[in-house]
């Protein structure tokens, strides 16, 4: 299966401008490492899903050459691991700087930015921070619901 599409979600209340924002700056992210990348290919990005009740796009890479945009979500991987993680962005000063406005509207209402392929789902909930490494946040996979009883609690039979 070919990878060719990549979604980019923001969560929390997410208000008109920090979405248009972050999907300028994510459109710009792309342009970028199809240059770095795609051999300055001209990706058409378009739009696959919408998911309603939230500001969350899937996005389905059209190009001559199935490879160019397999590298493309490859690179985009790279970038989503490196925020989540909190490492060094392994790309030029201009992706460097896509992924520092991206994550700029991190604001306490705008409160995570999911970078998802076929294969992999990154969060990130820090800004990218210029020169300095950022810690990489911890995660619950789920939650557990119950009582926890002590001896005292149970009953005696």
């Amino acid at each position: 299966m070919a990878k060719e599409t990549l979604t980019f979600a923001l969560e929390g209340d997410i208000t008109l401008a920090s979405f248009a924002s972050a999907l300028g700056e994510f459109n710009a992210l792309l342009g970028n490492l199809s240059k770095e990348v795609g051999n300055n290919s001209p990706v058409e990005w378009v739009v696959e899903e919408l998911f309603a009740g939230s500001a969350t796009a899937t996005f389905h890479g059209i190009y001559d050459d199935v490879k160019i945009v397999e590298t493309i979500v490859e690179a985009y991987e790279e970038v989503g691991e490196a925020l989540s993680s909190g490492r060094d962005i392994p790309f030029s000063e201009a992706v460097r700087k896509n992924c520092r406005n991206i994550t700029g509207v991190l604001n306490g209402k705008v409160t995570a930015i999911r970078f998802e392929t076929p294969e992999r789902d990154f969060i990130i909930s820090g800004k990218s921070q210029i020169g300095e490494k950022a810690a990489p946040m911890k995660y619950s996979l789920g939650t557990v619901k119950g009582t926890i009883q002590t001896l005292s609690m149970r009953n005696n039979q």
